[in-house]
């Protein structure tokens, strides 16, 4: 697997400590110090992933996680931070990031969870299919999702959290099962709640916008949620 990554970090060292691991992969690697560069580098080449440090001078990582998603709502993004602290790693889930590393990953760790990002993003971009469930309807090839007709504008991952469902119409998805297909970690090594504020956003976007499609998606107890097919 060849990857052209943008890396976004405004310590030297630590850009040079990352890029050292990513070329042993051969991949091409971009750099940026500052946060307000990302946005412009984004819209000036096309890149498969982006590794981003949360502590920029000029603005917040979560605010650079926010403008990357306007841009493009499906490339991969690893965030990294010098400090482990719940909020930031929560915060930065909720904007839009893939995954969270805290300084002193190794190589190996880097390159695995880049490598599993891109490969989620191939193949939700690569498939053709159209899924319906009730007044839903999902196109996984150019990530679009409608109700009554209408089309719904979903984050990266809610609309992830959706298909998942969707491809499972009337059967109950666990939140380990969730959180496996879609942060590609463990349940126990993930924040209990981040899945359900998901719903509850997703929940806000369908059920309230569209009468008639009250409760599409349901709270199986003890176990997860489904969606009425």
């Amino acid at each position: 697997m060849f990857l052209k990554i943008l890396l976004a970090n405004p310590d030297h060292s630590e850009r040079k400590r990352i890029r050292k691991f990513l070329k042993t992969e051969n991949w091409t690697v971009d750099e940026v110090g500052v946060g307000s560069a990302v946005k412009k580098q984004l819209k000036s080449g096309k890149y498969d992933a982006v590794v981003l440090d949360l502590m920029f001078a000029d603005q917040t990582g979560f605010a650079v996680i926010k403008q990357i998603r306007a841009i493009d709502r499906a490339i991969p993004v690893i965030v990294t931070s010098p400090v482990d602290v719940i909020y930031d790693r929560i915060n930065a889930i909720m904007e839009g990031a893939d995954d969270f590393l805290v300084f002193g990953f190794g190589s190996a760790e880097l390159i695995a969870r880049l490598k599993a990002a891109s490969l989620r993003k191939t193949v939700v971009a690569s498939g053709a299919e159209r899924l319906a469930c009730g007044k839903l309807e999902l196109d996984l090839s150019n990530l679009t999702v409608w109700c009554c007709g209408q089309k719904i504008a979903l984050s990266k991952k809610e609309f992830q959290i959706l298909a998942e469902l969707m491809k499972n119409p009337n059967r109950p998805v666990s939140r380990g099962s969730l959180v496996r297909a879609i942060w590609g970690m463990d349940e126990e090594d993930f924040f209990s709640n981040t899945v359900d504020v998901h719903i509850r956003y997703l929940r806000k976007k369908i059920d309230e916008a569209f009468p008639g499609s009250e409760n599409a998606i349901q709270t199986v107890r003890g176990v997860g949620y489904r969606i009425a097919g």
